[in-house]
């Protein structure tokens, strides 16, 4: 009776039915389509998103540069002047009845 042994001793082949059902799909589906779909289009379009978005801004930036210390001193200046006034707006603002509780509290 080596063929009942053989099928007992395998399990009733339960294990290889199985794999050849599910787990082979599975990893050809895992192996070309997720990794296509996952590395390729999704990682490597961000990256290449970030590396045109990085140049864009970098190309942009370029043009402030002048080089001149009072054309940047100017720009700080204007930085803080704005940057005061959107902290102390709620404080003006607010005796004259305007609202500005953008949150909603």
């Amino acid at each position: 009776m080596p063929a009942g042994y053989r099928l007992l001793a395998n399990k009733y082949y339960i294990d290889e039915i199985y794999g050849f059902v599910f787990v082979k799909p599975l990893l050809a589906l895992s192996k070309y389509v997720l990794e296509w779909l996952v590395d390729v289009a999704v990682l490597g379009g961000l990256a290449w998103l970030l590396a045109g978005i990085a140049s864009l801004g970098g190309a942009i930036l370029q043009r402030w540069q002048s080089g001149n210390i009072r054309s940047y001193a100017a720009w700080l200046a204007l930085g803080a002047a704005v940057l005061l006034a959107f902290v102390l707006a709620p404080y003006v603002f607010g005796a004259s009845g305007i609202d500005l509780r953008w949150a909603g509290h």
